[in-house]
């Protein structure tokens, strides 16, 4: 069909000048690549006890900070980081533009195997279907999770696992935040990166 054009121009621009190309130079971005990563979860009376335990390993460029996309249900605890066997000191801050984002500042540049601590929780409301937290590392090649559930003997939990998940042998540990003569085992399972967490 045609084309109608109005004989009276919508909108008129004026340009001022000729701008000139311009450019920004950005620093290398840094390879991240998770070479495990263990989530674990003790179900008390009130409250979830969540406890992340990774090794990310950072390649091609050192970096000041490290950003973590964190469940924003999760309250945190605590935060360590361990950098080739030793403790290092780091301070830590909820991003201000997004909520889920938690930044770890590390005093001079990091590089090698670090490895990476969060304990946290987040309150239960008994009779409340609640889906499992979820803790990642920004940019970085995630791979597969280990995630192990254990409950008070005197919490009833019901948990259903997807089909997706890949049950693996108990293990012995103890969850942080039991004690072992209270910790009933749920189960071990192995996760794919893109596998959805169950209520």
């Amino acid at each position: 069909g045609e084309i109608s054009i109005p004989r009276e121009p919508q909108f008129t621009f004026e340009l001022r000048g000729v701008s000139p190309p311009a450019f920004g130079l950005s620093p290398p971005q840094a390879k991240r690549r998770a070479v495990q990563w263990k989530e674990s979860g003790f179900i008390g009376r009130n409250r979830l006890e969540w406890t992340v335990d990774g090794e990310v390993e950072i390649a091609s460029a050192p970096t000041f900070q490290t950003a973590l996309l964190v469940d924003r249900r999760l309250r945190i605890d605590d935060i360590t980081v361990m950098e080739n066997g030793a403790s290092r000191k780091i301070r830590w801050a909820d991003s201000k533009t997004d909520p889920s984002r938690v930044v770890l500042f590390f005093g001079d540049r990091t590089e090698g195997t670090r490895r990476i601590k969060l304990r946290g929780g987040l309150p239960l409301i008994h009779g409340t279907p609640i889906a499992l937290p979820s803790v990642k590392v920004e940019d970085c090649e995630m791979g597969t999770t280990r995630l192990t559930l254990a409950r008070d003997p005197e919490v009833e939990v019901i948990f259903a696992p997807p089909i997706e998940w890949k049950s693996q042998l108990l293990e012995e540990s103890i969850p942080e935040g039991s004690r072992p003569d209270r910790v009933e085992p749920i189960g071990n399972y192995q996760l794919e990166t893109a596998a959805p967490r169950a209520p």
